[in-house]
C-alpha cells in the first residue's frame, strides 16, 4: 500500500521492474526496492512490476500487472502497457531495471515527452560471457544500443561506468554511479545472538562461527559453496582453528538440491532463515568465496553493515567503499591465501568505519541520484 508524501518537484517517476523484488529478501531485490523507496521521498514514483511481486508496504505506488515471463520483453502488448501507464501517469522519467525493456523505453521516448533511464546493475553481456552463455555477443549489441539510446544510465560501480563509456561509446555526462546501499542497523546484543544461534544448531559457544549467505540456487553462489567445501575447509582443517560454517539462503530449484548434501561436521546448512540479522550478529567472520559472475557482491556489503570482517577474492571488492581494515582478500582462486585470510580476519575484529556508512547510506545515494536526474 502506498503512503502519501508531499513533493515540491514536478518530476514523476515510473519504474519498470520485470522480476520479483517484493518483498525484498535478497541483495538484488533490496537494491531495487530501497532505491525506489528513497527516490520516492523526492518525487512521486510508481513501480510497474511482474505479477509475482507481493503487495508490500512502500512509499510508492505498486502495479503488479506485468507477466511472469522472461519473454515479456519481446511482447508488444507489454510495450503498450508500459506506454499507456506512462501516459496515464504523466510520467516525466521512465526508469528501466536492467536494459531488457529497451525497445519499450525507446518507443515511450519517441511517443511521449519522457526521459528514459536504464538502471544497470552490472554489464549484462560480461556477466553472461563469464557464465559461458553462447548468445552473450547478441546481448552485447542490444545492451550497447539500449544504453546509447537512453537519456541516462545509472551504474552500480565506477568500473562498469568506465567500461560502458569505453566500449559502448556512452557520453560520460549521461552516466552516474548509484552504489548498493544499506539501512542503519539497531544496536544488537552480539553475545545474546551468539547464544541463540549456538543453542539453535547445537554448536559449542566457543566455536568460531563463519557465515556464508546468498541465493544458493544461482550458479556463481552454488559454485562458491562447492569450492568452500572442497577447497577451503580442507585447508582450515590443517590449522588449530575450531570453527563451524553456517550457510544461509534459499535452494528452490531442483537442479541445485545437491548443495544440501554438502553439509558435514564443519558446515551446516541453515536454510532460508527468517532472522538473518541474528546470524550476522552471531557470526565472527563472513566468508564469500564467489569467484565468477559479475556485479556488486551485495552479500559482502550487508555483512559490513553488521560490522563483520569479510573474506573474499580481490576481484570481488568492486563497488565497496570505506571498508578499510574490514576486507581480507586473496588473489583470485588462490585457496591457500583465502584460508589464511580467514584466520587473519578472525584475529582482527573491529567496527566498520563511518566512511562506509556515509557512502552506502540509501538517503545519501537517492538524494545524489535525484539531483543528477533533474539535470538530464
Amino acid at each position: 500500500m502506498a503512503q502519501t508524501q508531499q513533493h515540491t518537484t514536478r518530476l514523476n517517476f515510473l519504474s519498470v521492474v520485470w522480476y520479483k523484488v517484493l518483498p525484498p529478501l535478497f541483495g538484488g531485490q533490496k537494491g531495487v526496492f530501497f532505491f525506489m523507496e528513497h527516490l520516492a521521498k523526492h518525487a512521486p514514483l510508481t513501480c510497474l512490476c511482474s505479477r509475482n511481486n507481493q503487495p508490500s508496504p512502500a512509499s510508492f505506488a505498486i502495479d503488479n500487472s506485468l507477466p511472469v515471463s522472461k519473454t515479456q520483453f519481446l511482447q508488444p502488448l507489454c510495450w503498450l502497457k508500459i506506454l499507456r501507464k506512462a501516459k496515464r501517469l504523466r510520467t516525466t522519467h521512465l526508469v528501466l531495471e536492467f536494459p531488457y525493456y529497451g525497445i519499450a523505453g525507446f518507443l515511450c521516448h519517441l511517443i511521449l515527452p519522457v526521459k528514459w533511464i536504464i538502471h544497470s546493475h552490472n554489464i549484462e553481456s560480461i556477466r553472461f560471457r563469464l557464465l559461458n552463455k553462447r548468445w552473450w555477443r547478441l546481448l552485447y549489441l542490444f545492451e550497447k544500443w539500449t544504453l546509447r539510446k537512453a537519456d541516462a544510465v545509472l551504474f552500480k560501480t565506477e568500473k562498469d561506468r568506465r567500461y560502458a563509456i569505453q566500449h559502448f561509446g556512452l557520453n560520460a555526462k549521461k552516466t552516474f554511479v548509484v552504489p548498493y546501499g544499506v539501512l542503519p542497523q539497531p544496536v544488537v546484543d552480539k553475545r545474546a545472538a551468539r547464544v541463540l544461534i549456538c543453542e539453535r544448531h547445537k554448536i559449542p559457544i566457543s566455536t568460531n562461527l563463519l557465515l556464508f549467505a546468498g541465493t544458493l540456487d544461482y550458479a556463481p553462489n552454488a559454485e562458491a559453496l562447492t569450492n568452500l567445501v572442497q577447497q577451503v575447509l580442507p585447508r582450515l582443517n590443517q590449522t588449530v582453528l575450531t570453527y563451524k560454517v553456517l550457510v544461509c539462503g534459499r535452494i528452490e530449484r531442483s537442479s541445485f538440491a545437491y548443495l544440501r548434501s554438502l553439509q558435514g561436521e564443519k558446515l551446516l546448512y541453515a536454510g532460508a532463515v527468517d532472522d538473518m540479522e541474528t546470524y550476522f550478529a552471531a557470526a565472527d567472520v563472513f566468508v564469500n568465496p564467489v569467484a565468477t559472475g559479475g556485479g556488486v557482491q551485495t552479500k559482502s556489503i550487508d555483512a559490513l553493515n553488521h560490522h563483520l570482517n569479510v573474506v573474499c577474492f580481490q576481484q570481488m571488492t568492486e563497488g565497496i567503499h570505506g571498508a578499510n581494515g574490514k576486507l581480507f582478500t586473496a588473489p583470485d582462486k588462490n585457496w591457500n591465501a583465502f584460508a589464511d585470510a580467514i584466520v587473519h580476519a578472525l584475529q582482527n575484529p573491529q567496527p566498520t568505519p563511518p566512511d562506509f556508512f556515509s557512502h552506502h547510506d540509501w538517503n545519501n545515494i537517492a538524494a545524489k541520484a535525484f539531483q543528477f536526474l533533474q539535470t538530464i
